[in-house]
Formats: structure tokens, C-alpha cells, sequence
């Protein structure tokens, strides 16, 4: 085409079908019914037919013609290519499938692999970092090298993580971005790895292009960031019960040095310790809620809707079954209008169409992460080690030290204090912006379900909680 035409949707269209039909023919050997090609011959003629010429108004009803004419060239060319391409190896369910499990995390096993293997990582390049700090003058080749060698080491964690679950061999196609101008695009890249922003994406190749485009794929890639951020935070402080546990209690017969800055739990009737506990349940119960929400009500649901529109009537569901509802040829329009409503109606679900429920749901998740964050590292300093001996046999002086330090708080106490009271602000103003949502986004994410959910006990809906 002239760089100087003007491109419209009609040209779009038969421009796109050319391209198509000539790929088919040249890559699959598979040329053009020619009962088809007669069609659409016999289509265009009547463009020029001689009784169209002779209507007084013409010039008005000549470009509805038009528009009939390729809508129809357009159906008939996608039904051809969806009945010849996207079949086999190549059929739609399983790209569907794949996206299902990869990009909405229903593989949950590799998921927590994946998760599992970037704290492990986060660990070696930090440790690394502090070791050996780079010259001034080396950085930004250092950076470049470094940014290549990240790249590389997170793939092929991805396909490490796999390994044993039911993600091995089924990742063919799928990379990481790591931290580039893609990433930025993405609020949740910097959840997984801190301030190096990594997001998932899929290689578009023939056939499967011929559905999904580019900003499909981002929608996908937009998902997964979220949902790996929430599963994350959801690993995190499951991890956390653990780390509490094994630091807070040792041996009888170990003798550990007393630290001045270490101060007894229990002072303030074991305040310290029960705020900790109390607001790890109070994060993991909000996590855990939206997390099965999301995955039950949400993803599942829209999803088992996408399989019943692209299904055959003899390959049924026993859903679509009871509904009688019959279908004998697959509409490839159709199809693809269920698929970008599907990724619409998950958008909706996961209210990442709202940019103040992504703003807040980030916090929120960040808040968590740093509290995680902060526990991990008291534990390790030895903050928060309880010897268990001293819980339960006080010599006359522990107990004359617990009466003297009721008034003294850990170091560590207000900024737990300041985490609870960020959780509990951010949690409540996000309770009142999803009651809030438009209709038409509460139904596709069954918004009322999760509320419900997250009242229990009426903690947000009751003033006095």
C-alpha cells in the first residue's frame, strides 16, 4: 500500500485475509478451496454489476455494499483457516490450556517452585552483591554484563523449577523479561524479586498468532505478574510460621548469650509476641481469601464458560449438555470475540481495571512483604530467639527484670505497630472500593462473594471491630 493511502478497517481486512491465505498456502501447501474462491469472485462482481450503477443513490449504498461484501469474505476465509490450522498439535484448547495453567497459575506446584527458587536466588545475588561492590567506573558495563547473566539464570529457573510437577515440558514458548522497558509497564513486576522487575511472556508464533495478538499476550502478562505477586506474598508468610517456630524455641541445654537489645517476650503479658502472631493471621487470612476467590469464582468460572463457547456439540461438556445447546461448526469471529471477553471479564474479576484497586492491592502486598521481611531479619539477628528453658523455670532475678522492664518495648515493636496499622488502613480502603464497583464489574468477579469473605465476623462492616 502508498505510505500516502489512508488505512481503514475494511482495508485491514482484506489485506489480513491475503496475508493469511497466502502464509497457508506457502507454508502448509494447503491453497484455497476453489468452491470458495469461486464465492467470493462472484462477491466481488456484483461491486460492479450494472444494475448497481444505475441506482440514483449509489454513492450511498455502495459502501454498505462494500462492507457486506468483505465482512462475508472475512467469515468465510477465517472459517477455512480455523478448520485448517489451528487443529492438532496446533488446536486451540491447547494454547488455551496452556495460558490456563502457566499464566493463571493452576499449576500451583510449579508456581511455588518458581516462587521457591527466586527467594533462593534473591539470597545468592544479595549475599554476592555485598561481597564484591563494582568500581564507579566499571558500572555500566558491569550492569549490561550482569543484567545478561540475570536473564539467562531466571530462565532457566523457570524450566527448574518444572521439573517434577506437571509445568515439565510444557513451558516450550514461554521467557521472562527481565527488568527493561516492558517490566515497567507492569505494577506488580517488582513484587517476586524486589527492585528487579521480572514478567512472563509467550512467543507468538504461526498458527496461534492468527488468534492472539500482542495485547492479548500483555493482558496475559499483566495477570500473571499479579497472581505470582499474591501467591508469592501467600509463600511468604507460610515461610514465616516456620521461621518463628524453629528461631523462637531451642534447646533446653542450649546456652545462647543474653543480648542487651534482645528483650523478653513475654514482658507486657506476651504483648510483643501475640502482636506478631495476630497480624501473620490477619495478612495470610486477606491473602488466602482473595487467592481462592480468584482462582474458584473468577478464573475457573470465566474459564469453563471460554471451553463451552469453542467446544463442538459432540465433544460437550456436561455443562453445555444439560443447557441442550448445539453446535456443529465453530465460528471463528465468535470464538475469538468469547476469548477477549474472557480476558475482560478476569480483568474485571482480579479489579485490575480500577487504578485505585491496583495502587491498594500493591501496598497491600507490600505491606506484607515487609513485614515478612522484617521478621526474617530479627530472626536471623536473634531478636526474636524465646529460650524455652527460661519460659519455664525464673530465677528470682528474671522475675525482679520482668517487673523493672514492663515499660520497655523492643526496638522492633513500633515498626510492627506502623506495618499493622498500614495493613489495616489499606485492607479497609480496599473493602469500600470493591463495594463500590460498577455492576458490571462486581458480576464478573463475583465481587459480593469475596466481600462476604472478607467480612468475617463483620471486621470491616462493623464500626467497633
Amino acid at each position: 500500500m502508498p505510505s500516502t493511502a489512508t488505512i481503514n478497517t475494511q482495508d485491514e481486512d482484506v489485506l489480513l485475509n491475503s496475508k493469511l491465505v497466502r502464509t497457508v498456502a506457502q507454508t502448509r501447501k494447503i491453497p484455497i478451496p476453489e468452491g470458495m474462491r469461486k464465492k467470493h469472485l462472484d462477491l466481488l462482481l456484483t461491486l460492479h454489476s450494472s444494475r448497481l450503477q444505475q441506482l440514483p443513490s449509489m454513492w450511498v449504498q455502495y459502501p454498505q455494499l462494500l462492507q457486506n461484501v468483505v465482512n462475508q469474505v472475512r467469515r468465510s476465509t477465517s472459517d477455512w483457516l480455523f478448520s485448517q490450522v489451528l487443529i492438532g498439535d496446533h488446536g486451540l484448547h491447547r494454547y488455551l490450556s496452556s495460558f490456563r495453567h502457566i499464566f493463571l497459575l493452576s499449576f500451583g506446584e510449579w508456581a511455588s517452585n518458581f516462587i521457591e527458587e527466586c527467594f533462593a536466588w534473591r539470597k545468592r545475588s544479595s549475599s554476592q552483591f555485598n561481597r564484591s561492590k563494582p568500581k564507579e567506573d566499571s558500572t555500566k558495563d558491569s550492569n549490561k554484563t550482569a543484567l545478561i547473566f540475570r536473564h539467562q539464570e531466571l530462565n532457566a529457573l523457570l524450566l527448574k523449577s518444572s521439573l517434577n510437577t506437571d509445568a515439565e515440558g510444557r513451558l516450550s514458548g514461554y521467557s521472562l523479561w527481565v527488568e527493561n522497558e516492558q517490566t515497567k509497564n507492569f505494577v506488580f513486576s517488582d513484587m517476586l524479586l524486589g527492585k528487579l522487575g521480572i514478567v512472563l511472556t509467550f512467543s507468538l508464533e504461526w498458527p496461534i498468532d492468527l488468534f492472539i495478538n500482542e495485547n492479548h499476550l500483555k493482558v496475559y502478562s499483566n495477570l500473571w505478574s499479579f497472581l505470582i505477586s499474591l501467591k508469592c506474598t501467600q509463600t511468604s508468610l507460610n515461610n514465616l510460621w516456620k521461621s518463628l517456630r524453629t528461631s523462637g524455641y531451642v534447646n533446653q541445654d542450649e546456652k545462647l548469650p543474653v543480648q542487651t537489645s534482645n528483650i523478653n517476650l513475654q514482658s507486657r503479658n506476651g504483648y510483643q509476641e501475640r502482636l506478631v502472631w495476630r497480624l501473620r493471621s490477619l495478612m495470610l487470612f486477606w491473602i488466602d481469601t482473595l487467592w481462592n476467590h480468584l482462582q474458584a469464582h473468577v478464573i475457573s468460572f470465566h474459564y469453563d464458560q471460554l471451553i463451552d463457547v469453542t467446544t463442538l456439540s459432540d465433544d460437550t461438556t456436561p455443562r453445555k449438555r444439560r443447557s441442550r445447546q448445539t453446535k456443529t461448526k465453530l465460528d471463528f469471529e465468535e470464538i475469538q470475540e468469547a476469548h477477549e471477553k474472557f480476558l475482560v471479564n478476569i480483568e474485571r474479576g482480579c479489579l485490575l481495571t480500577s487504578e485505585e484497586c491496583i495502587e491498594t492491592m500493591h501496598l497491600i502486598l507490600t505491606t506484607c512483604s515487609s513485614f515478612c521481611q522484617l521478621m526474617e531479619r530479627l530472626t536471623d539477628e536473634g531478636e526474636w530467639r524465646i529460650n524455652k528453658r527460661r519460659r519455664i523455670m525464673k530465677t528470682a532475678a528474671e522475675i525482679v527484670n520482668n517487673w523493672t522492664d514492663n515499660e520497655t518495648s523492643s526496638f522492633w515493636l513500633k515498626d510492627i505497630e506502623h506495618i499493622q496499622e498500614e495493613f489495616k488502613g489499606s485492607t479497609e480502603k480496599f473493602f469500600n472500593l470493591a463495594s463500590s464497583q460498577p455492576p458490571e464489574i462486581k458480576s464478573s468477579g463475583k465481587i459480593d462473594i469475596l466481600l462476604l469473605q472478607l467480612d468475617y465476623n463483620k471486621w470491616f462492616s462493623n464500626p467497633y471491630s
